[in-house]
């Protein structure tokens, strides 16, 4: 009995530069198909919280793009697109039946909890006015 297929390579431009899902659909990017790692998600004994510890550049992003555009009723992206480009993917390809019970069924808020630090204050919108007054009388 052979085994099933955990993951495809779709593209052939490399890059490094891109993590948002709807830029690998909508481009020739080299993309490590992760898509049974939802199945891993939703029906083993995972958490409730899953963490993804990995280093930069190492497709955290894109993979929680990918489960937005999988589990969530409504994004950005129509459903029938979304539909069309998954069919490409291993979920759907090999796991069909799962694919069907989840795809586009779920409510999903997306948080990004990245933090962000200002280097250089933004510039005041006009002219900065110090005044100093002792009882309402200017000194």
């Amino acid at each position: 009995e052979s085994e099933l297929q955990r993951s495809r390579v779709h593209g052939r431009i490399p890059t490094t530069s891109t993590c948002d899902w709807k830029s690998f659909v909508n481009s020739n990017y080299i993309m490590v198909d992760k898509s049974v790692a939802i199945m891993d998600i939703m029906y083993h004994e995972c958490p409730k919280a899953v963490a993804g510890l990995f280093p930069r550049r190492m497709g955290k992003t894109a993979f929680l793009e990918l489960l937005q555009h999988f589990l969530a009723a409504t994004t950005t992206v129509e459903f029938e697109t979304r539909r069309k480009e998954f069919q490409k993917y291993t979920i759907y390809l090999e796991h069909r039946e799962f694919f069907d019970e989840h795809f586009a069924k779920y409510p999903v808020i997306r948080m990004g909890l990245k933090v962000r630090t200002v280097l250089h204050p933004p510039a005041p919108a006009g002219p900065l006015h110090v005044g100093v007054s002792c009882c309402g009388v200017p000194c």
